[in-house]
């Protein structure tokens, strides 16, 4: 496994879409640390509330989701699977951090509490099972998603999409005119807990 050394995002596109992932192995443990902190870097110079690990171009099965806004905490998962789903399934407006931009979205139908079980990326030899609602079942289904290379608006209606996808194309357009080389930047710094 291979973590850049810079600010990378890929955005949606044929990069990452319909990619599956690869499992964490053994062979990988070792750069789980740096995984981990090159991802929450990028949550925190994004503002997102998760992130999966082919968002930011390594296609192995890792995600961090956010399970508690005050004081921020983040959970972070190798080789993640709902094991249970239950409650009503709703709306639940979601955007992209890959589908920008901020405030690009629309509602997805998501279960409302899910069972998540996985290894973390500080124990990745013992797997434990989370029982999370609202929010974070909701973080959780997106980016397992990303896992399997779908994205929120292959879970809608064709306008649905058709609409986030033009707004994306649009804002694509006028950041590439702009030379810009990294679309996002930090604003704040925060302290973060993961685990």
């Amino acid at each position: 496994m291979i973590v850049p050394d810079r600010p990378r995002l890929l955005f949606y596109g044929p990069e990452m879409c319909n990619v599956g992932s690869m499992p964490v192995t053994e062979h990988d443990w070792e750069n789980l640390p740096l995984l981990a902190r090159y991802m929450m870097n990028m949550i925190k110079i994004c503002g997102g509330v998760g992130l999966a690990a082919p968002q930011v171009g390594v296609f192995k099965r890792a995600i961090l989701i956010q399970i508690q806004k005050e004081p921020r905490e983040f959970l972070s998962l190798i080789n993640p699977e709902i094991t249970r789903m239950t409650g009503r399934e709703g709306p639940s407006y979601e955007g992209c951090l890959s589908i920008p931009p901020s405030g690009n979205g629309c509602d997805v139908p998501r279960m409302e509490t899910v069972v998540v079980t996985g290894c973390t990326m500080r124990d990745p030899q013992t797997r434990y099972s989370y029982e999370l609602q609202g929010l974070p079942a909701i973080i959780a289904q997106h980016e397992i998603d990303h896992l399997n290379g779908t994205f929120f608006v292959d879970r809608v209606n064709d306008g649905k999409r058709r609409d986030v996808l033009q707004k994306f194309q649009t804002w694509k357009g006028v950041w590439e005119a702009s030379g810009r080389p990294f679309p996002y930047s930090a604003t704040r710094t925060e302290v973060v807990n993961v685990t």
